[in-house]
C-alpha cells in the first residue's frame, strides 16, 4: 500500500498552509526505495500478491509546468521494476488535475486491461 507520492520534477516547496515542505522531486527516490524493499521482500520469499497505490501518483504542478507526460514517463520505470506486477492504481485528486479518469485508465494500465472502478 502506498499513497501520495505527488511526483513532479520541481524544486521543493511547501503546503498550502506553509506549515510542511514538499520535496517533489525527492519523492521518486522514495518510490524506488519502497519498490526496492518489496524486491527485498520477493526474493526472500515474500513476495507482495499486489500493490494498491492510493492515488496522487503524479502532483497537481505537473501540469501548470507541462510536465504530466514527463512526470508519468519517469514513474513508469520504477512501477515495471517492481517484482510485484498486480498493481492497482485509485486515482487521486493531483491526478484529476492532469487527466480526464479515461486518460488516466489509459496511460496506467497495459492494453487490454484498462479497467476502473470509476467506469
Amino acid at each position: 500500500l502506498i499513497s501520495d507520492t505527488q511526483y513532479v520534477d520541481a524544486d521543493d516547496g511547501s503546503n498550502f498552509g506553509g506549515t510542511r515542505i514538499r520535496r517533489y522531486r525527492h519523492s521518486l527516490q522514495i518510490l524506488k526505495r519502497a519498490v526496492a524493499s518489496w524486491n527485498q521482500l520477493h526474493a526472500d520469499g515474500k513476495p507482495l500478491s499486489f500493490v494498491v497505490q492510493l492515488g496522487d501518483l503524479i502532483d497537481g504542478k505537473c501540469k501548470q509546468l507541462g510536465q504530466t507526460q514527463a512526470a508519468v514517463q519517469e514513474l513508469k520505470p520504477v512501477i515495471q521494476a517492481s517484482e510485484c506486477k498486480e498493481w492497482h492504481f485509485c486515482i487521486g485528486n493531483h491526478e484529476m488535475y492532469n487527466y480526464s479518469t479515461a486518460e488516466w485508465v489509459e496511460e496506467m494500465f497495459p492494453p487490454g486491461q484498462a479497467q476502473s472502478y470509476y467506469d
